[in-house]
């Protein structure tokens, strides 16, 4: 629909060989592929921001995120997947880190994972900044999401 705004999240992808396929992996129990679907996450994009930035890494502080209701998608194909800090976008994802979302007993995440810290702390290591998400759970979207209504968040500013 915006091939332009496609172009651009897709090159994301650019920067190792191997995360060129993520766009590509098939997730199971959806049966689609990983560019078909909304991805969320179940924690405020401050505290990602905060854990990020406090490692001495810089990030564009003006990045905007919707904090969507759990409401908004719980008539939508939705599943859980469990990402683990270390993966391979070359392979498929394992079924075992994916389960169905349950819109009755979804929480919020309170704090990053640590998982993620670990990653953070290895991105130090690096001297760059990618993959802002790993070691965070995703919840992942098949359809479409009414967003006219929702809150919208800018991950630099503390809620």
């Amino acid at each position: 629909v915006y091939p332009d705004i496609y172009e651009k999240q897709l090159a994301k992808y650019d920067d190792y060989p191997s995360r060129k396929k993520l766009p590509l992996r098939r997730i199971p129990k959806l049966g689609c592929l990983w560019n078909d679907v909304i991805q969320c996450a179940p924690v405020h994009p401050h505290l990602i921001y905060d854990e990020i930035t406090k490692r001495g890494l810089k990030l564009p502080p003006q990045v905007m995120f919707y904090a969507i209701p759990v409401e908004k998608i719980a008539h939508l194909p939705v599943v859980v997947y469990r990402s683990k800090m270390k993966t391979n976008a070359l392979e498929e994802i394992p079924e075992d880190l994916i389960t169905p979302f349950d819109p009755d007993t979804y929480e919020a995440l309170t704090a990053v994972p640590p998982d993620a810290l670990a990653w953070y702390d290895s991105l130090v290591e690096k001297g760059r900044v990618f993959g802002h998400f790993v070691g965070i759970p995703h919840v992942l979207i098949q359809g479409t999401i009414d967003v006219s209504d929702v809150e919208t968040i800018v991950w630099s500013e503390s809620p």
